[in-house]
């Protein structure tokens, strides 16, 4: 029997691992409890987070799939004597504004005493966010600040 059902589980994209004892989730009063075969028989999110049983230790381990949020449910199920019982529970993966990562158009080499071109003057970034990539705004600078030899 399903002794302690696993509480829905809410976590932080990009966290984790997270472990649950299964220790005491099964019951059989026929079987001791360590004997109860525990296997993960649902993910219904593969690309949100992956279940695995750490037999050495009767815990669960989540592992959260990199920059995704959403929902997944997860299934254990305990075999003992033949006899199978199921607990099911759901992993809400709230997302989190990651920092951006800024990419820049490298503009060619800037000369001291000559004329900037276009290349030089404008710029573009691309910036990573948790809804995916985003070009932001081009920017135009007429100042060349020089800086002397390190």
């Amino acid at each position: 029997t399903v002794a302690n059902a696993i509480a829905d589980l809410s976590v932080e994209e990009d966290s984790g691992p997270h472990t649950i004892s299964l220790a005491d989730v099964f019951n059989d009063v026929d079987d001791k409890v360590s004997e109860i075969v525990k296997t993960v028989d649902l993910e219904s999110n593969g690309s949100l987070v992956t279940a695995s049983i750490d037999a050495a230790t009767d815990n669960l381990v989540l592992t959260l799939v990199k920059d995704q949020f959403g929902e997944s449910s997860i299934g254990i199920k305990g075999v003992s004597a033949g006899v199978e019982v199921h607990d099911e529970f759901i992993i809400n993966v709230a997302a989190v504004a990651d920092d951006p990562i800024i990419t820049w158009f490298k503009p060619g080499a800037i000369e001291y005493g000559t004329q900037l071109g276009a290349a030089q003057l404008i710029a573009t970034a691309t910036f990573m966010s948790a809804t995916g990539p985003t070009t932001g705004s081009r920017c135009s600078r007429q100042t060349v600040v020089s800086s002397p030899a390190c």
